[in-house]
């Protein structure tokens, strides 16, 4: 099945570049944070799954120009690594940066796949500790009330995704993995998991 045009490129002289025939799923994934523990895991995990992978560092905007820090091509493709093509993108961006630099990442980001007309999925990598325990603990219905400015960061950086990628009939809808003290082999597994699946929940906590 063949999708329409995507603008991915530019050429030497800062015109884009549309490039069709993309497949409607092209097996691509992007971890943006791959220089992060959990990125850089998240890229080994989806590589020992076969997938092709490519990661992208958490210390620059997107642009054209940016290319990927890591690389792992399963298959010959006819187009460049570049993160719009993939069928989904991994946000794994650490909010120790601070609340300003985080959200300013998560914004620009929203921002560009916006212009670019990003049709995949995404998956955000969040924390149970923006979540107030109630009876059952802590659920995915659970009142989100950060206490902490990293919490601060998680929280923000949902809702800026659920409303910036939501607008002007652009409907990408982020998945949020909230993890509890979980291990990076627990949260990578789980991760690989919901994307897998046929319909992914909006928000999943483990």
């Amino acid at each position: 099945m063949v999708t329409t045009a995507k603008q991915i490129s530019q050429d030497k002289a800062g015109r884009e570049v549309l490039y069709f025939d993309v497949p409607e799923k092209t097996g691509i994934v992007s971890v943006i944070g791959a220089d992060t523990v959990l990125g850089a895991n998240m890229v080994k995990h989806l590589i020992d799954g076969g997938k092709t992978v490519y990661g992208f560092t958490q210390k620059k905007d997107f642009k054209f120009s940016l290319r990927p820090i890591s690389e792992h091509e399963t298959g010959k493709t006819d187009y460049p690594p570049h993160p719009i093509l993939s069928d989904w993108l991994v946000l794994s961006i650490d909010p120790l940066m601070g609340f300003e630099k985080y959200t300013s990442r998560i914004r620009n980001l929203c921002n560009y796949l916006y212009r670019k007309k990003y049709r995949g999925d995404i998956l955000l990598f969040s924390s149970t500790e923006i979540c107030q325990p109630d009876v059952d603990g802590i659920t995915e219905k659970s009142l989100v009330a950060p206490r902490t400015e990293v919490g601060l960061c998680l929280a923000t950086a949902e809702n800026i995704l659920n409303v910036m990628l939501y607008k002007d009939g652009n409907e990408v809808l982020p998945h949020v993995l909230r993890l509890d003290n979980n291990g990076i082999e627990d949260a990578c597994g789980k991760a690989i998991e919901l994307m897998d699946m046929d319909f992914c929940p909006d928000i999943v906590v483990i």
